[in-house]
Formats: structure tokens, C-alpha cells, sequence
């Protein structure tokens, strides 16, 4: 009948235990959410599972350097006094912290101790060298600590530590980082040591840009030159009253305000003594710190055989800049480019230069007749002693 085990409510039927409304619904171990649906850990398929896919995954590197009990920040370098490495050791260490690394993964690190000089440059790029494997931890971050040992650093120095992480994947190309992560970074202060010379200085630990100033002056329509300075007849000489100074500068602080100077040198030998008031101009250098700026001396008064140069120099007008270094200066007595020769006057028919000519040469006119009339006695004395000589012998 209708409640036999057959009838529609038998276990085969629409309402079995399979049913929609069965304990089992949902919930069973077969079901679409089980521990054995995508997405699990183990899934072959997944490699992007937990974002260990190397390519999405960007890893990143930053450092501190210690070097005895100080460490480096971002905001200032390690500063060793000249007492703490004359003739000691000291111990370096670098505190290397990551993100993004293959969990669990052995990274091969090398760190480098690099010299660096004022203008950036690499001096001596293995200073000292230091290797070791580390384990990325379950979360890709961490820290790890890569020690230098003992150094001998040498004084009035800057150092900085550089670094490379390479993966060690076993040759499983889906866990390899798609190159080595290298951190070198010659401007950051949190991984450089500056070592102080016996003064107490230091080099600055920021790369400074040279500051050059090259100069061509230039005076009666035409200017010197770098291989030739520029030659005046004191008669053109005697014409000027300003001289043109053309400035080309490099390695200052682009847009900044200058306070250029320059001033009218005269050259006797070694020693320069200014001629006249210096000329002075504010002036803006260029975004790119370099450019041409030109500045008048007026009021000049050339002396007829006389040597001049212009020195320049270029003040930061910021206060605190200027006081910081930023000042460029060109003081050469030996740079043709800047140098203005007047020749000597030429003499004149009845001046004192002339007459001293005359008398001069006068004087070496009656010197040679009176020698003259000297070699003549001579001779006639030689003569006279001759004759007497021969007739003694005929008598003889």
C-alpha cells in the first residue's frame, strides 16, 4: 500500500535520504564544498594559490648598517670618530629586512662594502664581501642579519653596503625569482659609514656635484680665449672703461639665487692686488644647475704694460646653503681665459723715454772712440819697440 517500503516515500523515491531536506543535504562529505573542492593547498593546478606565483610576486629590500654599537638610519649615516678605527677593528654588520619572498625559500645574500667618493663614484667596489643563505619565512617577510666580521676601515672615508638576493629554487622554474634582487643604493644614509680623519671631518654622505666656474673676459669688441689671453696696445687700452666677464657654471643648485662677484685683478709676478670696486650681480642658475651668466666691471682704468685677470666667485644666497658650501669661486692668475695683457707705451720723439734712449746710446758711441784711440797707441807703442829692436841687432 501507500507505506510500503516501495511506495513513493521508500528510499528511492524523490524524498530518500539524497533528498533536498535529508541530514545530508548540503553538508556531506561529497559535496561541491568539501576539503577536497578547488583551491586547496595541495591542488596541483593552483600555482597562483597563497600568491607565491613569481610573477605576481614582487619582492623588496631594506637595510641598516651597524658598524660597533651604532647603527644607520634614514635620516643619518653611521659616524665613526678617527679614536674608534686608528688601529682597530670594527664589527659590521647588515640588517637586511625583505617582503615578498617565496615562503620558505633559501635565498643566497652577498652583501658588498663599496667606497664611495664625493662625486659618487665607486672608488674601490669590494671593500670588504660577505655571503650567506637565509630561509624566507611562511609569510615572505622578515629579517635577516648578514655579518662582515671584523673590519679595518681606513679614515676620511665613506662607505655603503650593497646587496643581491638570489633564490635557490632546486631547478623548480615555477618558485624562481625572475632575477637576482639587488639593493645598491649610493645615497642611502641607513647603509653608509662615514669614517672621520684625525681633524674630526668627514666626507659628506651625500653626493656632492662638482662646482665649476670657467670664464672668458672680454674688453674692446674682442676676448681672450682658453689657449690665448686677450692683448691690448696701450693706446686701445687707454679707451676702456668696462670690461665684460662671460661666466659658464656647473654643479650648483638649480633655480637657486647667486651673489656673483667679480672683481679686476692686478698681476706683478705672483701677487694680485684688486683694481678698483669689484662688480657684483644676483643671478639664477639654471633648473639644470648649469648655464652662462655675464657680469660688467665699469669704471676700469688699464695701465699701459700692465697683466690683469678677473676672479669670480658665486655665493648661494640662501644663508644656510651658503654656509653648507654652496659656493663656487675661479681665482686663476695663469687662466688665459680671463687674463687682459696691455702692452707697454710706445716712445715718443722729445720725451724723457727718448732722451734717456739718446743719452743711452750717445754714451756707447763715445765709449767705442775712446777704445779706438787706446788700440791705436797700443799699436804704435808695439811698433816703436819693434824698429828699436831691429836696429840694435843690424848694429850688432
Amino acid at each position: 500500500d501507500g507505506n510500503t517500503p516501495d511506495d513513493g516515500n521508500t528510499p528511492d523515491d524523490g524524498n530518500t535520504p539524497d533528498d533536498g531536506n535529508t541530514p545530508d543535504d548540503g553538508n556531506t562529505p561529497d559535496d561541491q564544498n568539501t576539503p577536497s573542492d578547488q583551491g586547496t593547498p595541495t591542488d596541483p593546478e593552483q600555482p597562483d594559490d597563497n600568491n607565491t606565483n613569481p610573477v605576481d610576486r614582487k619582492m623588496s629590500l631594506t637595510t641598516t648598517v651597524i658598524a660597533g654599537d651604532k647603527a644607520g638610519s634614514a635620516s643619518a649615516a653611521v659616524r665613526l670618530a678617527y679614536a674608534e678605527i686608528n688601529g682597530k677593528s670594527v664589527r659590521v654588520k647588515d640588517t637586511i629586512r625583505y617582503e615578498g619572498a617565496l615562503p620558505g625559500m633559501a635565498y643566497t645574500v652577498t652583501g658588498t662594502l663599496v667606497e664611495i667618493s664625493t662625486t659618487g663614484a665607486i672608488v674601490n667596489e669590494a671593500a670588504a664581501m660577505a655571503t650567506d643563505t637565509f630561509v624566507a619565512n611562511a609569510d615572505g617577510k622578515g629579517e635577516w642579519i648578514l655579518d662582515f666580521g671584523d673590519l679595518n676601515l681606513n679614515p676620511y672615508k665613506k662607505y655603503v653596503v650593497f646587496e643581491k638576493a638570489v633564490s635557490q629554487n632546486g631547478g623548480d622554474e615555477q618558485a624562481t625569482e625572475a632575477k637576482p634582487l639587488v639593493h645598491a643604493n649610493s645615497s642611502d644614509k641607513a647603509q653608509t659609514i662615514l669614517t672621520e680623519n684625525y681633524l674630526g671631518e668627514v666626507l659628506p654622505d651625500e653626493y656632492v656635484p662638482y662646482k665649476e666656474l670657467e670664464t672668458t673676459v672680454s674688453a674692446g669688441g674682442r676676448s681672450a680665449s682658453a689657449g690665448k689671453e686677450l692683448t691690448l696696445t696701450a693706446v686701445e687700452a687707454s679707451s676702456i672703461t668696462s670690461v665684460k666677464d662671460t661666466i659658464r657654471y656647473s654643479g650648483l643648485q638649480g633655480g637657486d639665487t647667486y651673489r656673483v662677484t667679480a672683481t679686476l685683478m692686478k698681476v706683478v709676478g705672483t701677487t694680485t692686488t684688486a683694481v678698483g670696486a669689484p662688480a657684483v650681480k644676483e643671478m639664477k642658475a639654471d633648473p639644470s644647475g648649469e648655464g652662462t651668466w655675464e657680469i660688467d666691471i665699469t669704471g676700469v682704468k688699464l695701465e699701459a704694460g700692465t697683466k690683469y685677470v678677473v676672479f669670480e666667485e658665486a655665493v648661494n644666497t640662501d644663508a644656510v646653503k651658503a654656509a653648507a658650501g654652496d659656493i663656487a669661486a675661479h681665482r686663476d692668475i695663469n687662466d688665459k681665459g680671463q687674463t687682459i695683457v696691455v702692452e707697454s707705451a710706445p716712445t715718443r720723439p722729445g720725451s724723457a723715454a727718448a732722451s734717456a734712449t739718446r743719452a743711452t746710446a750717445q754714451s756707447v758711441k763715445t765709449g767705442d772712440a775712446g777704445n779706438s784711440l787706446l788700440y791705436m797707441s797700443l799699436l804704435g807703442a808695439a811698433a816703436a819697440l819693434l824698429f828699436v829692436a831691429v836696429r840694435r841687432r843690424r848694429a850688432a
